[in-house]
C-alpha cells in the first residue's frame, strides 16, 4: 500500500476514518447555531466570516482530535481493530505527524485572530486535549474506568465551545450569562448523542474490547442515557431560543417529531437488536440533530 502515492493514500484513510461528507456538514451546523446564536444574542446581526472560522476551527479540531487518537489509540486498535488504516499500513505515523504539524499551526493562527479571550480559550482547550492525549496520565486506571474516562473526555466541549464562540463576540466577562451555558450545552448534548449511537451495536457485533455504550452499559441502560441526553437536547435548545426572545414552540414541535422517529428506532432496536436496528439508531439521531441545528440556524438568521 506504501507504493501509491500518498494523496491517493490520505483519501482512503479519510474515507474510512475521516469522512469528509459527514465532517464538513457536522462542522458547518454545530459551528454554525453557536456562531449565529452569539452573534444575535451580541449584536442582533449575522457575520458569514466568523461563522466560517468557527465551523473551520471545528472541522480542524476533529482532524487533530482523530490523528491524536490514532497514536493514542495504536496499541489497542492493533490489538482489536488491525483492519484500520493506521495498523494495515495504509499510512504511518510519520506520515500523520506531516498532516498534523500544519494543521496545528492553521489552529492557533484562527485562534491568535479571535482575541485576546479567543485565543485564552483555545489554549485551554488545546492544553485540555493534550491532557486527553496522555490518558491524563492515568491510562491504565482511566481505561479500567469507562464512565470517568468518558465524562473526561465531554469536558474538552465547554472550552473549545465557548473558544468558538469567541470568534464570535463572546468574551470572558460574560462566562456568568446562562444563555451561552444553555447554547453550550444544546450543541454538546447534540455531539455527544451522535457520538454514542455510532458505538451502539448489538450482543453479537461487540468485540472483547468492550469500547462501545452498549457492551459497558448494556442496550437498555445505552437507550436511557441516549433518551436523557435527546430531552436535555431539546430542553437546553429550547431555554436558548427563549432568552433570545424569540418563540421556541415551532422549533420544540419539529425537534421532538424528530425525536419521537429517533426514539422508535431505539425501540426497535431494543426489541430486535441487529446491524440493521442499530445502524438505523444512528441515521435517525443524525436526523434529529441536523433538522434540530438546521432549523434553529434558520429561525436566528430569520
Amino acid at each position: 500500500m506504501q507504493n501509491e502515492n500518498f494523496p491517493k493514500r490520505v483519501h482512503k484513510y479519510s474515507k474510512e476514518r475521516f469522512n469528509l461528507w459527514q465532517f464538513i456538514p457536522l462542522s458547518l451546523i454545530l459551528g454554525g447555531v453557536l456562531a449565529i446564536g452569539t452573534q444575535v444574542y451580541i449584536n442582533h446581526k449575522i457575520l458569514i466570516v466568523p461563522m466560517l472560522l468557527s465551523a473551520t476551527a471545528l472541522f480542524l479540531f476533529f482532524l487533530r482530535l482523530r490523528i491524536f487518537d490514532e497514536f493514542k489509540d495504536y496499541d489497542h486498535d492493533l490489538k482489536y481493530y488491525s483492519h484500520r488504516p493506521v495498523p494495515r499500513g495504509l499510512i504511518s505515523k510519520k506520515e500523520l505527524i506531516g498532516i498534523l504539524a500544519p494543521l496545528i499551526i492553521l489552529e492557533f493562527v484562527i485562534a491568535f485572530f479571535s482575541g485576546k479571550d479567543g485565543f485564552v480559550l483555545f489554549l485551554i482547550s488545546f492544553a485540555y486535549s493534550l491532557l486527553m492525549f496522555k490518558e491524563f496520565f492515568v491510562k491504565r486506571w482511566i481505561k479500567n474506568h469507562f464512565t470517568t474516562y468518558i465524562l473526561s473526555h465531554e469536558i474538552l466541549l465547554f472550552p473549545l465551545f465557548f473558544y468558538l464562540c469567541a470568534i464570535n463576540g463572546f468574551r470572558l466577562i460574560f462566562v456568568g450569562d446562562i444563555f451561552f451555558w444553555f447554547l453550550v450545552i444544546y450543541v454538546g448534548l447534540s455531539m455527544f448523542l451522535l457520538e454514542i449511537t455510532r458505538k451502539v451495536r448489538h450482543k453479537e457485533a461487540e468485540i472483547a474490547s468492550r469500547d462501545t455504550y452498549t457492551a459497558q452499559y448494556g442496550i437498555l441502560g445505552a437507550t436511557l442515557l441516549l433518551l436523557g441526553i435527546s430531552l436535555g437536547a431539546i430542553i437546553s435548545l429550547g431555554i436558548s431560543i427563549n432568552l433570545l426572545g424569540l418563540s421556541y414552540v415551532s422549533l420544540v414541535t419539529v425537534s421532538s417529531l424528530f425525536l419521537i422517529f429517533f426514539c422508535w428506532r431505539l425501540y426497535e432496536f431494543n426489541k430486535k437488536p441487529t446491524i440493521d436496528t442499530s445502524k438505523k439508531v444512528f441515521l435517525s439521531s443524525i436526523y434529529f440533530v441536523f433538522i434540530s441545528c438546521v432549523a434553529t440556524i434558520f429561525i436566528l438568521i430569520k
